[in-house]
């Protein structure tokens, strides 16, 4: 299964109309590794951008949603220049930060040569938790 979602995220990466991707999935099922062994294999740099508890990352997306302001502000925090075609930027835990989901419709239109991947926790409703056949898929790609 792992190769053939790596292989999923490949034909993604090749798209020449890629969108931001957001995988999704239940806490501790390999999200994060997934993405990181994804960036690693395919790209010179991967920005690592873990939003849980990242004050200054929340700061930054709490005012405008500006592209270039965005990537300046992610370039400063990083010290280094992202080049689009050769860097995976990786929002890990972006449910913490919801204006960074906001952030993706602005990547796509205003910057589409940007790779984005965001990983998102899909929580459990409390029907879904009491239901003896409940079904979460270890990850949904969006």
């Amino acid at each position: 299964m792992y190769r053939a979602i790596i292989e999923d995220l490949r034909r993604w990466k090749d798209k020449s109309n890629r969108k931001p991707l957001i995988i999704q999935g239940a806490r501790r099922v390999g999200k994060t590794t997934l993405i990181r062994d994804f960036g690693d294999m395919n790209y010179r740099e991967t920005v690592y951008i873990n939003l849980k508890n990242n004050r200054r990352m929340s700061e930054l997306f709490s005012g405008d949603l500006n592209v270039e302001r965005l990537i300046m502000g992610i370039e400063l925090y990083y010290g280094f220049k992202i080049i689009p075609e050769k860097t995976l930027i990786f929002f890990d835990e972006v449910q913490t930060v919801p204006r960074v989901l906001l952030s993706l419709k602005n990547f796509h239109h205003d910057a589409p040569e940007y790779n984005i991947i965001c990983d998102k926790v899909q929580y459990l409703s409390q029907k879904e938790k009491g239901s003896k056949n409940r079904h979460v898929p270890a990850l949904q790609v969006e």
